[in-house]
């Protein structure tokens, strides 16, 4: 891979004294570096070897832009593929992922970035999704990984481009971004971003309208459908009866807050009433924290639902007179989606896991603009591939329509089709602004 050309390789006057006034912050806050850990297995002397670096903060972010990550990993021959994250604790999922990559774990400190080019000296620098802005994202990338790869005539972009709009969580990140932001921004050679509101906040924060690109979201272009079947879950024989059976299935995942489950519960009463045979698989978001399951539990005990755990229910059919599965197990729910007739997300969680089986979707309209999963639902509610709902009557009412009319149901299935089939390409204008098409 040759070195490529770069918008900006020399630092001006003007940057190296902001950056030198930084710097004494940084020292005077006593900013931790990453000593002594995993990173030191990759740090080892054995000589400098060129490499690309990823920033991904996240398992989100990590997988948000795996279809651009696999053209990537295809043009590296010699050139290693190095992760940065702010999270150590990810190591060995994305390594899991990327075997033949190299992880290297940061909050940011000016020594870690130097460490990391003495030992991968890159070529190119890639910004999953955040941060946009300096200290825009709950994740800490800072200048001085910028700066570095800058300094050995890195090309640097973001691809598939969020904006927070969060506030610098520490006076050192506040004053970076009053420091450095326009050199930040003066650095990045292309910017590949989600939506015009991305790219218009980024123009006013000062950055040259030509290096943005609008080339949409990834994540519609890592849906992957193909080579799913019950037989290579991990419930093989309760979620293949379920796809052999006439039974529909109302499979609710990602509920948080008891409303919400409160609002299921009522909402699938009411389905019943025309749709005796339904079955409810709710999944609660967090089942690791104690008492979570259990409340849940009460609360259909409160309401007359009989139901089962999917932890106590073993990989068995789910038996006719149940009525609710409680999915109390991690790692499941996509497979439950496959095996839905409808789906609902709980606020500000993946849309696009039941939607890429196409299934009917319905949520409640209260999410949050800053959620890296809201580009996915403005997008959807906005072409109706996605029912938005205020209480459990509309909730209800909607299931209930759904299921008393297949045609309706179809079409809805037709309709995210074709907007997911529209929605796709993010990934191919990324890489031809990046000139890696």
């Amino acid at each position: 891979m040759a070195r490529p050309a770069t918008h900006r390789s020399s630092l001006s006057l003007g940057e190296t004294a902001r950056w030198s006034l930084f710097r004494l912050l940084e020292t005077l806050s006593k900013q931790p570096s990453v000593g002594d850990n995993r990173n030191d297995d990759i740090l080892s002397p054995g000589g400098a070897r060129p490499a690309v670096w990823v920033f991904a903060s996240t398992i989100g972010e990590l997988n948000a832009v795996a279809p651009f990550l696999k053209r990537l990993t295809a043009t590296l021959q010699d050139t290693a593929l190095v992760f940065i994250s702010d999270h150590e604790h990810y190591r060995d999922t994305y390594l899991g992922k990327y075997p033949q990559a190299y992880f290297f774990s940061s909050k940011g400190a000016t020594a870690d970035a130097l460490r990391l080019a003495q030992a991968f000296p890159p070529r190119q620098l890639y910004i999953a999704e955040i941060p946009c802005l300096l200290s825009d994202a709950p994740c800490r990338f800072s200048y001085a990984f910028l700066r570095t790869a800058k300094q050995h005539n890195a090309k640097i972009s973001i691809i598939n481009g969020w904006l927070y709009e969060q506030a610098p969580t520490c006076r050192l990140d506040a004053w970076e971004r009053r420091l450095l932001l326009s050199d930040y921004l003066a650095h990045i050679d292309h910017a590949c971003v989600q939506t015009p509101h991305v790219a218009e906040r980024m123009v006013s924060a000062g950055m040259a309208p030509a290096r943005i690109v609008v080339t949409g979201n990834m994540k519609f272009d890592a849906i992957d459908k193909q080579g799913w079947s019950a037989g290579k879950t991990r419930s093989p024989i309760m979620l293949g009866t379920l796809l052999a059976s006439a039974r529909p299935v109302l499979v609710a995942g990602c509920l948080k807050k008891p409303p919400e489950q409160a609002m299921i519960i009522e909402a699938f009463l009411h389905t019943l009433q025309s749709s005796p045979q339904t079955l409810l698989v709710v999944a609660h978001r967090h089942p690791e924290v104690p008492g979570n399951i259990e409340r849940l539990s009460s609360a259909l005990d409160e309401a007359g639902i009989g139901h089962v755990r999917r932890s106590k229910a073993g990989d068995a059919p789910v038996p006719p007179e149940t009525q609710c599965l409680i999915l109390d197990t991690m790692g499941e729910l996509r497979d439950f989606y496959a095996a839905a007739t409808i789906a609902h997300v709980g606020a500000d969680h993946n849309l696009l896991e039941p939607l890429g089986f196409d299934k009917p979707v319905t949520t409640v309209s209260t999410w949050h603009a800053g959620f890296p999963n809201y580009p996915v639902f403005e997008m959807m509610k906005e072409v109706d591939g996605i029912v938005t709902v205020a209480d459990a009557e509309q909730l209800g009412t909607t299931w209930a329509e759904w299921l008393g009319d297949p045609a309706s149901l179809r079409k809805q299935q037709q309709r995210i089709q074709q907007v997911l089939l529209d929605a796709a390409g993010a990934t191919q204008r990324t890489a031809e602004a990046t000139s890696l098409a």
